[in-house]
């Protein structure tokens, strides 16, 4: 319904770009450890410590790819003004399987995604809040 009103295609462009740029900056967030500044690294262990680092960079590098190909079909359809090309995560994913070597990507993008679950879990036990 959007892609039909007067400045449709372009608001869900800038929809889509702003997803990829969100992405981007998730997959920066991950290879740049910065995400390693909000842990209290004192109460955890080194082991604690290296699956904080790894999940971090696995998962929020993983989770950046999978928003900036979700991105990337929204501007696709914005363009193509064809609504049936936006994918959500399953649709993404169903076309990264029909690619060659589709099982291989999957697998990877679930290790990932597996990680940014995991980081989830260091986040909720070991970052630390400030509270003003």
């Amino acid at each position: 319904m959007l892609l039909r009103m007067p400045g449709g295609p372009w608001i869900v462009g800038a929809v889509g770009l702003g997803m990829v740029v969100y992405g981007v900056w998730q997959a920066y967030r991950g290879l740049s450890d910065r995400f390693t500044k909000k842990y209290n690294s004192a109460a955890m262990s080194d082991a604690e410590r290296t699956v904080a680092l790894y999940s971090g960079r696995i998962g929020l590098s993983a989770r950046g790819i999978t928003y900036a190909v979700i991105g990337a079909f929204v501007i696709v359809a914005a363009v193509q003004l064809d609504p049936s090309e936006t994918r959500s995560v399953g649709g993404a994913l169903d076309m990264l399987a029909a690619q060659p070597y589709g099982a291989w990507v999957l697998l990877a993008v679930a290790i990932g995604l597996i990680g940014y679950g995991v980081y989830c879990l260091v986040q909720a036990r070991y970052r630390t809040f400030r509270v003003n």
